[in-house]
């Protein structure tokens, strides 16, 4: 009977080159958004009386008090350590009540008198500002403002008596026609004239009439854009305790227009504001807190003025309070409340954190684990043009997760999310075509997406670009072209690409032939746990190429790659042992490798554990188990196993003797050159 097979020394060097290595559709993009918006770059626009802290004047008459105003929003006043406040319970949000809004009185308005008077003088003296559909402050003005400086309750029939007033300069006339212009009630819109009047109340000291002036001149209306000028009347009007010109200061300050740009600055200014309760203003002391611009890094601050904002119903502060308790960054971490901001947030529309309910409930994060909700959400930003919801909601249809399987709907998703420029969507699509899979195949669309991605970065789209050039699969065969994509990833660390690279300098393909570099890359794969490379790096190891010969890598490379799975490594393995290279002999573990490698279906291993039971060695004499181990080899066309089969028909050895199934495999082995089959047929 024939002596088993010995080592293996040829290099592993086509595996990866025949086929793509395609990464799996299946990785959802499961992590929180952590970044914090950017501090809002908007410009206040709305108009507000010249007002003064309430705390100037007594406010026992209106403490307990409700009243209704414009829109038939309930308004309940009430003290808070010694300063007047006010809930607001809007019209069209049942259930739904803001508490600690803050309230401005005019200077000199007798508040004792107000409750006297009938419900509808009441509504046009308490007015209701609101920022972003959001009750913002409660103002009480004198009775002829009719509606507190926002212009658009007033009545057309006042317009000869406030002009009049105005041109024998009355401050409050001239500032409420100055709105007039600008908004064209009861007169044309006209910003020229607009300026023209708030210039004049402004020179009175009028703080409602320099902010408007100052946003005129940030805005260039009515006026030259100047932001040294808008920055000027800011400052008076913020001097004077108005909040929206504190805070719009902040932004020229934070933008450096008007002025040198200044952290510091910026957050005094800030500060300012969100003491008298500007909810934009205590937003984004919130994020600088956060980054630690203008002031130390501190995170429980950064979540104090978040919960200030989120609790007047700032969507961002709730979106980022989420984020905060998601992290537990300057609170402890508690998912459960995480899910309760998202989820305030959420329903204001915020995308960002409707994309994090979604990763909530994907991955049973302070909510039951619920795919169909996760998909909900996703929905809900994805339509909002949220990159990462779209992403993870082509991922939920490639999977059926949440949703039926369908695939054309992941491609869909896919391309929404790829075109906002997301280079894993970009990948996915890529694979989507490669694979013809919710739509046509077409290699050189496959390539056109893995060239977006690649060209953003994407290691394993820069690898299967390497592939596609290897292959001349989308576009015409360039070897050296696949070595420039494989090098992109394989710096990258992709561990295939490094594979590969070391393939492309064992063969000469793409580049010269080059041992060292052979090995290099083989090492930085294996390093990382790829088995193939590490059955190479045994080989280099065992024959000495780009290395000096060492026996002991050569066993430590093939364990590595054995230990993983590696038929070859592990018929090598079997090999040394049972000739005792660089191991001391050991017939057992050698019967253990080739069992091993065997039942991967590896041929040679198969003949030799055949030929191992046949001789009892390192195991009893089987010669049934020998048989069916020839067998398998046999099958696969070894005219080795073929012939010992022949043999132990001949003889009778675990089967029937058989003279004709004998012959029959002396046939297949003789048709494959083997001489000793030749012979024996020969002599039957």
């Amino acid at each position: 009977m024939k002596r088993h097979y010995t080592i293996n020394l040829k290099l592993i060097a086509y595996i990866l080159l025949i086929s793509l290595c395609l990464q799996s559709c299946g990785g959802l993009n499961n992590s929180i958004i952590p970044i914090e918006e950017e501090k809002d770059p908007q410009i206040q626009t709305d108009t507000q009386q010249q007002l003064i802290p309430h705390t100037q004047t007594s406010i026992q008459s209106l403490v307990e008090q409700t009243v209704t105003v414009q829109g038939g929003n309930a308004v309940t006043f009430y003290e808070y350590k010694g300063e007047l406040q006010a809930s607001v319970e809007p019209l069209y949000e049942k259930h739904k009540v803001y508490n600690g809004i803050p309230v401005y009185i005019e200077k000199g308005i007798k508040i004792e008198t107000l409750f006297c008077l009938d419900k509808k003088t009441q509504e046009r003296r308490i007015h209701l500002q609101k920022e972003k559909g959001r009750p913002s402050y409660v103002a009480i003005y004198e009775p002829w403002l009719m509606g507190g400086g926002n212009i658009l309750g007033y009545q057309t029939e006042g317009l000869p008596q406030q002009l009049q007033k105005a041109e024998q300069g009355d401050a409050r006339a001239q500032f409420n026609l100055g709105v007039m212009y600008f908004n064209g009630e009861g007169v044309e819109k006209d910003a020229r004239k607009a300026v023209e009047w708030f210039q004049k109340a402004a020179e009175q000291g009028v703080a409602g009439a320099q902010f408007n002036l100052g946003l005129m001149y940030s805005k260039g209306k009515g006026v030259e854009k100047d932001a040294r000028k808008a920055v000027e009347w800011y400052e008076k009007a913020a001097e004077q305790g108005h909040a929206g010109a504190q805070f719009n200061l902040g932004l020229m300050y934070s933008n450096g227009e008007g002025v040198e740009k200044d952290a510091r600055k910026e957050l005094g200014w800030y500060e300012k504001a969100a003491n008298q309760g500007n909810v934009d203003a205590q937003f984004n002391l919130g994020v600088m807190y956060a980054k630690g611009e203008g002031v130390e890094k501190d995170a429980r601050k950064a979540v104090e003025w978040y919960q200030k904002a989120a609790n007047q119903g700032n969507a961002r502060a709730q979106f980022n309070l989420g984020v905060m308790y998601a992290k537990g960054e300057g609170v402890e971490k508690d998912a459960r409340k995480a899910v309760e901001w998202y989820q305030k947030a959420a329903n204001q529309g915020n995308a960002r954190a409707q994309f994090n309910l979604g990763v909530m409930y994907s991955k049973g994060e302070g909510v039951e684990k619920d795919a169909r909700k996760a998909v909900e959400w996703y929905e809900k930003a994805a339509n909002q043009g949220n990159v990462e919801a779209q992403f993870n909601l082509g991922v939920m249809y490639a999977n059926g997760e949440g949703v039926e399987k369908d695939a054309r709907k992941a491609v869909e998703w896919y391309e929404k999310a790829a075109e906002q420029g997301d280079a894993t969507a970009q990948f996915n699509l890529g694979l989507m075509y490669s694979k013809g899979k919710g739509v046509e195949k077409d290699a050189r669309k496959a390539v056109e997406w893995y060239q977006k991605a690649a060209n953003q970065g994407n290691a394993r789209a820069q690898f299967n670009l390497g592939v596609m050039y290897s292959n001349g699969e989308g576009v015409e065969k360039d070897a050296r072209k696949a070595v420039e994509w494989y090098e992109k990833a394989a710096e990258q660390g992709d561990a295939t690409a490094q594979f590969n690279l070391g393939v492309m300098y064992s063969n000469g393909e793409g580049v010269e032939k080059d041992a060292k570099k052979e090995l290099e890359w083989y090492k930085k794969a294996a390093e990382q746990g790829d088995a193939t490379a590490q059955f190479n790096l045994g080989v280099m190891y065992s024959k000495g190429l780009g290395v000096e010969k060492d026996a002991k890598k050569e066993l430590e490379w093939y364990k590595k790659a054995a230990a993983q799975g590696n038929a070859s490594a592990q018929f090598n393995l079997g090999v040394r042992y049972g000739e005792g290279l660089g191991v001391e002999k050991d017939a057992k573990k050698e019967l253990e490798w080739y069992e091993k490698a065997a039942e991967q279906g590896h041929v040679k291993a198969q003949h030799n554990l055949a030929w191992m039971y046949a001789n009892g060695e390192g195991t009893a004499q089987n010669y049934t188990k020998a048989i069916e181990w020839y067998g398998k080899a046999a099958e696969k066309e070894d005219a080795d196993a073929q012939f010992n089969l022949g043999q132990m028909y001949e003889k009778g050895e675990g089967v029937a003797k058989d003279c004709a199934k004998a012959a029959e495999w002396y046939q297949k082995a003789a048709e494959k050159g083997d001489l000793d089959a030749q012979e024996r047929l020969k002599n039957m």
